[in-house]
């Protein structure tokens, strides 16, 4: 059962904007970065070069693009907890294949949440595209 609007992650024009500030943010040399949010709502903030690995560049976020990434965070954590609500009744496997399309079409727009990894952590990283 496909459910149009919440196994994937559409784009509109707002989104878009939040996007694009977070991409203007990655520092030159750099392919992502990645903002954890704490229990406050406060972000650390890390960039990471071609090779994967974490960079010494030093990151600010500026209160607007920290804004864009709490709000795509918000958005995709409500995602993440309807569908596993949504598909509970037919198992983890369904729950599992809905989330697993939430994650793809993310990542076609260059995002990852760690909702959606191995870490379940409250992270988002926007990588360069």
């Amino acid at each position: 059962m496909f459910l149009p609007g919440m196994d994937a992650f559409t784009v509109t024009p707002p989104l878009s904007h939040a996007i694009f500030a977070l991409h203007d943010a990655i520092p030159a040399g750099c392919e992502s970065i990645k903002a954890e949010f704490d229990e406050r709502g406060a972000a650390f903030v890390t960039a990471f070069g071609p090779d994967g690995e974490p960079s010494d560049i030093d990151v600010t976020l500026s209160d607007d693009t920290m804004a864009a990434a709490g709000m795509l965070l918000t958005l995709v954590s409500y995602q993440v907890a309807t569908l596993n609500v949504m598909y509970e009744a037919q198992g983890e496997d369904a729950i599992d294949a809905a989330l697993d399309r939430l994650k793809r079409s993310l990542a076609d727009v260059g995002l990852a949440f760690g909702l959606l990894t191995e870490t379940l952590d409250d992270s988002i990283t926007v990588i360069r595209r």
